[in-house]
């Protein structure tokens, strides 16, 4: 463009000089042509924008990391003028930590057709990434003017957290909850609202509890064993971003929540009923939700990635603070900060449940020694995950 403008420059200066030196009719039409010619550019640029509309389309919507998601934009020119340069401003911005990026993608657009882009977004951390088209940036024929419209069409890519294989077998009590919804797989109760089994009638089995029109289908008596109301065993306490140096350390913060679904993803399959919590700085309050399902771990992702990280150990503080007896008999306590503050409370709550906590260190932090043999002490299990191999580190979680 600037190039353009050079020329018109020289070309305009060449139209004066022309006119001056020699005063005729045909140099007085060059140079009103040459000063009217940007206005007449512009206004054909600007009627030609107010038919060109830009959006994405058919775009994939969850990605995994490291791994290019198609991003397909189209943008579809409904008038007869065409536009030989086009700007097109796709900004893309991770929602943890509020960094931008931004994409200038140059492209001709014809008249009277939709012209496809094709492009794609590789996240190196899990979350949530919004891609904005901000802005199409139209020029001339000749590079002379241009003209901007603002779009602001949005679109959220959501990259999933990867999910690694725990080995250890856990040894949970399940606690009987008359009021809870979730019921055990392994044992039968009282609870007449869902069947657990059904086996034949044997002497001492409740004659109330013989399923009629099934024992008319066998011909013999069939008893139903009902279910065991249990609360959730164990409770995933996600303490998100508390480091203390930088809120928006993204590299730990992925390893949490990945730490996170990797251990809901192996208490499911050992059929451990749980829940998860995590504190929400925006509503001031923690956030619990009971997990019966892998749709339901999927939708705890989705809120954990609306949730901004915070620092300190809000989640812990408002837990302890509690006046209600907590239900889960043990509770999995995942943060990248630990230190004397976070002792107290921890103790607290290990007079009433089991504790573990999972440590998301860098390479060069560990936990003090002082710190290690505080907890040992009071019998609080401690697993030391580095963010480079968490996998590795999930290996020696001990329930």
């Amino acid at each position: 463009m600037l190039r353009s403008r050079i020329i018109y420059t020289i070309l305009l200066f060449s139209a004066i000089g022309f006119y001056l030196f020699y005063g005729q009719y045909i140099a007085f039409v060059a140079l009103i042509f040459a000063v009217f010619l940007p206005f007449f550019l512009y206004a054909i640029t600007l009627i030609a924008s107010r038919k060109i509309i830009a959006k994405f389309a058919d775009c994939n919507t969850v990605a995994q990391k490291f791994v290019s998601s198609q991003i397909q934009i189209e943008v579809d020119n409904e008038s007869m003028l065409h536009i030989a340069t086009a700007e097109l401003t796709l900004v893309s911005e991770t929602v943890f930590s509020n960094e931008k990026s931004r994409e200038i993608i140059t492209i001709p657009i014809n008249a009277n057709q939709v012209t496809t882009i094709k492009t794609g977004v590789v996240s190196k951390y899990c979350g949530e990434i919004e891609l904005t088209l901000k802005k199409i940036k139209l020029y001339d024929f000749l590079s002379l003017t241009s003209h901007t419209k603002r779009l602001n069409k949005s679109l959220k890519i959501t990259v999933l957290p990867n999910v690694y294989e725990i080995n250890a077998t856990p040894q949970i009590s399940l606690e009987p909850d008359d009021e809870s919804h979730s019921f055990s797989t392994m044992k039968s109760g009282d609870d007449a609202s869902q069947v657990f089994d059904y086996h034949e009638y044997h002497e001492g089995d409740k004659v109330k509890n013989i399923h009629w029109k099934l024992s008319t289908k066998l011909d013999k008596l069939m008893v139903k064993e009902l279910s065991l109301p249990i609360s959730s065993a164990v409770c995933v306490a996600l303490e998100l971003g508390a480091c203390e140096e930088k809120i928006n350390q993204l590299t730990q913060i992925d390893a949490q929540i990945e730490t996170f679904t990797s251990i809901s993803s192996w208490l499911f399959e050992k059929d451990i009923p749980h829940e998860v919590e995590w504190y929400h700085p925006a509503n001031s309050c923690a956030v619990k939700m009971k997990l019966s399902s892998v749709d339901d771990l999927f939708l705890s992702i989705e809120h954990l990635y609306n949730t901004k990280p915070h620092l300190g150990n809000m989640l812990l503080d408002e837990i302890v603070g509690r006046t209600i007896k907590p239900n889960s008999s043990h509770m999995i306590y995942i943060t990248n900060s630990i230190n004397n503050s976070t002792l107290k409370p921890l103790f607290q709550l290990k007079e009433s449940m089991g504790v573990t906590v999972v440590y998301i260190k860098r390479e060069t932090h560990s936990i003090p020694d002082e710190l290690k043999k505080a907890m040992t002490a009071v019998e609080i299990n401690l697993v030391e995950v580095e963010t480079s191999t968490v996998q590795a580190g999930l290996q020696e979680l001990s329930l």
